[in-house]
């Protein structure tokens, strides 16, 4: 079965670091998502928006009063 993302989990495997199975794992635990209350459970969160000042500014005063 190949690598669901080409992306560093393909790297890993094609390196011979993972097998297959570990990188569709690791893959399969990464969620995408724009609504807030999706953050309640994470331990960690990665900030993808659009590279627009105000609009962090917006996410963030959102985010702190959650």
């Amino acid at each position: 079965m190949p690598v669901k993302n080409p992306g560093i989990a393909q790297k890993g495997v094609e390196k011979g670091k993972i097998e297959e199975a570990e990188a569709n794992a690791i893959i399969s635990r990464i969620r995408f998502t724009d609504h807030m209350s999706d953050f309640r459970d994470c331990s960690l969160v990665i900030e993808a928006i659009v590279e627009d000042v105000e609009q962090k500014k917006l996410l963030l005063k959102v985010w702190k009063r959650r």
